[in-house]
């Protein structure tokens, strides 16, 4: 009778087992691809073209912490310790890469979201067992950040020359860098600045029923709303919710997540569309193609979305995009890592821990003096 219950019960669980077991498997191989591009004699995980790859670094860090792996640490570290060559000692910020940083044909190509992306791995390695010299590079690109590329109104341009309107894709990432920045040195004057940032973009390019648009050169939306920035912005959102624990920010993050489902998820193939507008009338939308590296954008935001608020149904629509997108993770090539930081966020949402915020003592004001006539003689 015992072995007919444990028979019964094991039944009973099959299905979700080998959906675990088909997951775990499917993040092995994801990992074993970031693995195999790692590439000592160029500098660890870094592109043909001098470039590194950071959500490979990113991963790496993770994957060092969370198995105790003393090689996926050594490699991120080994990556970071490289990526200094690209650094402007002069002019400050990061190259994008090896080439742009050639005396000889040097150029100002130092995009916003490299330097953001750099700027986390760089407290990464600095968290994980860095010495002080990933800690004084991290402020280096820090200030480079706010004196040329913050927006003194809130948010940062897409770059140190060019347009300097608010695009919502790279203040995503530059947000999230800068309240990882404000949650490492626990310096809320950072936190206001990032959350400044959340609350101009949002009031600067959301648009009613479209979502987060670009400007033309007159401010005005213009173009299809884009995946990149609806999920890049959204994950913005989630982190300031979970840093420093505003409602406005949450309710944001959700406005996109229901947007993503509503109008941006192919009801027939799976996955997000790249670019998705309403269309008059029943609820339907015009939607672009699909994009494989931005799919694993929206994968991890929905997923982070959803430990954060404890709604199940965009976990269920990261799942119903993971699983649309299943063959191509069989090659995922320079996007392994991106696909498997977001498949890691369906279970365990890597954010980090909240600070305990150095704020200033406040002081008692001093009382005004009062002027009291002195009596007659």
């Amino acid at each position: 009778m015992n072995t007919l219950l444990t028979l019964l019960v094991l039944l009973a669980r099959h299905p979700a087992s080998q959906a675990s077991s088909r997951d775990a498997a499917r993040l092995e191989h994801l990992y074993a691809e970031v693995s195999a591009g790692y590439d000592s004699a160029r500098g660890g995980f870094v592109t043909r073209d001098g470039a590194p790859l950071e959500s490979s670094v990113e991963l790496a860090f993770a994957l060092g912490r969370e198995q105790g792996d003393p090689l996926w640490t050594a490699r991120a570290r080994r990556t970071v310790v490289w990526m200094h060559a690209l650094y402007d000692s002069a002019g400050g910020g990061f190259f994008l890469r090896l080439k742009d940083a050639d005396p000889m044909q040097q150029s100002f190509d130092k995009p916003t979201s490299a330097n953001a992306r750099r700027l986390e791995n760089l407290i990464d390695a600095w968290q994980r067992g860095g010495d002080g010299a990933q800690r004084d590079l991290a402020a280096h690109v820090a200030d480079y950040m706010d004196r040329v590329l913050a927006d003194g109104r809130g948010g940062f341009t897409a770059g140190q020359v060019g347009d300097r309107a608010l695009l919502p894709e790279p203040n995503g990432q530059a947000i999230r860098a800068w309240l990882r920045w404000a949650a490492a040195t626990a310096d809320p004057r950072a936190r206001d600045f990032a959350l400044k940032s959340l609350d101009r973009v949002w009031e600067s390019c959301w648009s009613e029923g479209l979502g987060l648009m670009r400007p033309d050169e007159f401010g005005n939306p213009s173009g299809a709303p884009r995946l990149v920035d609806q999920t890049e912005m959204g994950r913005a959102y989630v982190l300031g919710a979970h840093i420093a624990g505003r409602q406005a920010d949450l309710d944001r993050a959700r406005n996109l997540g229901d947007l993503l489902l509503a109008h941006f998820e192919d009801p027939e193939k799976g996955g997000f569309a790249e670019v998705a507008s309403p269309r008059g009338g029943g609820g339907k939308a015009h939607r672009g193609g699909r994009k494989f590296d931005q799919n694993a954008s929206a994968v991890r935001y929905l997923s982070e979305l959803a430990s954060i608020s404890g709604m199940n149904d965009y976990r269920d629509a990261a799942r119903r995009a993971g699983q649309a997108f299943e063959k191509n993770l069989g090659h995922a090539g320079a996007d392994a890592a991106d696909w498997a930081l977001a498949l890691r966020a369906l279970k365990v949402p890597d954010l980090p821990p909240r600070p305990k915020w150095n704020e200033p003592k406040k002081t008692e004001s001093a009382q005004p003096r009062v002027f009291r006539p002195s009596a007659g003689k």
